[in-house]
């Protein structure tokens, strides 16, 4: 027995309608953000590194974050300390991109002398930290006066760092 379904062509529309709908509401996009604070970043960089999206963060122009001191948070095991939150791996295509647009993005200058690394162990951390898997795009934005640390990538893996001026 052979049955044959017949629709009016509003009805397609409908459920063409009801398709596309389905489709957005469960797929996700780019989120953006536009933090105007250090404070807002490291938010902005949680918020980002939990949502399950691609995301990309808009620094302000020519702007300076000055960063005055560790990230609240857990620290990489083993690996030091880090000013923003650090860049996980959320799954496929769904890194962080950092538009900078000029700005600059530092640890406060009064925090050491002459060496970043070379003060009060409370000091020393470094700026960010991408954890195995994740990725990180930089875009014309200056890291300054962050304590750059060897890492044993055999025993903490690496992320993926893109930059681009």
């Amino acid at each position: 027995m052979k049955t044959i379904v017949s629709l009016s062509r509003s009805a397609l529309y409908s459920l063409a309608l009801l398709t596309l709908l389905f489709f957005v509401a469960t797929n996700s996009f780019a989120a953006t953000f536009n933090p105007a604070t250090v404070e807002q970043l490291i938010m902005d960089i949680q918020t980002a590194n939990s949502n399950g999206e691609a995301d990309d963060i808009n620094l302000v122009p020519l702007m300076v974050y000055t960063i005055t001191g560790m990230e609240t948070g857990v620290p990489f095991i083993g690996n030091g300390n880090n000013g923003l939150p650090i860049i996980i791996n959320e799954g496929m295509g769904n890194g962080i991109t950092i538009n900078g647009n000029g700005a600059t993005i530092e640890r406060d200058p009064s925090l050491f002398t002459t060496d970043p690394c070379d003060g009060p162990v409370a000091t020393e951390f470094r700026i960010l930290q991408i954890n195995p898997g994740a990725r990180l795009i930089l875009n014309n934005v200056d890291i300054e006066n962050g304590c750059v640390q060897g890492i044993d990538s055999e025993r903490y893996g690496a992320g993926f760092l893109m930059v681009e001026h």
